[in-house]
């Protein structure tokens, strides 16, 4: 009988990290250079830390309301493609190196990494992407050392995705897919309601948590049922339930 080493899943952004700052460096390097308009050249209005953490998945829908507030005529067609475009390079700002150093621990995660590591293997689960020419790694690495999460020993993993267009979910199914047959998945920890309903419907034997940073709870009761998500409000209240002594 192989008996497998107990494992805790977790997710970096919105579940270790506030990656707000960083986003909010991210869209106001892109509105504080010139768009070129229909002839004309405009500036948009900065957005503020507050806007980001209360709307973190709604960014298109930011630069919708700052296009707006310049006044300009445009067409449905040229409205929809200057935001995809800006928040095209709104992205590759933040899914770089470039403000990773904002990211600031959440309360009481790193706590909770020290605290689990001494009974369990720890997988750290990203979207943040890892290739050739485009990394985020020196970063992602630099950020749980300086922080003093549990890392560098041999009883932790950082699992990044091989490409920055790999969709996240399809990229954690088949990551998971693969470490079920390799440990015994105690806990998987997410921020993003969707993402954590695609798991449970895969992966229903696996214990799902989550912690309401970037989502309020009524969020997750959209996907999921009460017995199917353990959700709290910081890291360390997991620990009622997973036991780390």
């Amino acid at each position: 009988m192989i008996i497998m080493t107990d494992a805790i899943i977790l997710d970096l952004d919105g579940i270790l990290f506030d990656t707000s700052y960083r986003m909010c460096a991210s869209v106001n390097s892109i509105f504080s250079a010139l768009f070129e308009v229909s002839d004309s050249r405009i500036l948009l209005q900065k957005v503020d830390l507050k806007e980001i953490r209360e709307r973190p998945y709604e960014i298109n829908k930011i630069i919708e309301e700052k296009l707006d507030a310049t006044n300009l005529t445009l067409s449905d067609k040229e409205k929809a493609d200057l935001v995809n475009e800006t928040l095209k390079k709104i992205l590759n700002v933040f899914l770089s190196n470039t403000y990773l150093i904002l990211d600031e621990p959440y309360p009481t995660a790193v706590f909770f990494t020290n605290a689990i590591v001494k009974k369990y293997f720890i997988l750290y689960l990203t979207g943040r992407h890892h290739e050739e020419g485009d990394s985020m790694k020196a970063g992602t690495l630099y950020s749980l050392r300086v922080h003093h999460f549990a890392f560098g020993e041999k009883s932790q993993q950082l699992i990044m995705k091989p490409g920055k267009t790999l969709e996240d979910i399809a990229f954690k199914l088949d990551t998971i897919k693969r470490l079920n047959k390799e440990f015994n998945i105690v806990a998987f920890f997410d921020d993003v309601p969707a993402n954590l309903a695609a798991i449970h419907k895969q992966f229903p034997e696996i214990p799902l948590f989550t912690v309401t940073n970037t989502f309020p709870r009524r969020d997750f009761m959209k996907y999921l049922a009460k017995d199917e998500v353990h959700i709290f409000s910081y890291l360390e209240h997991a620990l009622r339930i997973i036991k780390y002594y």
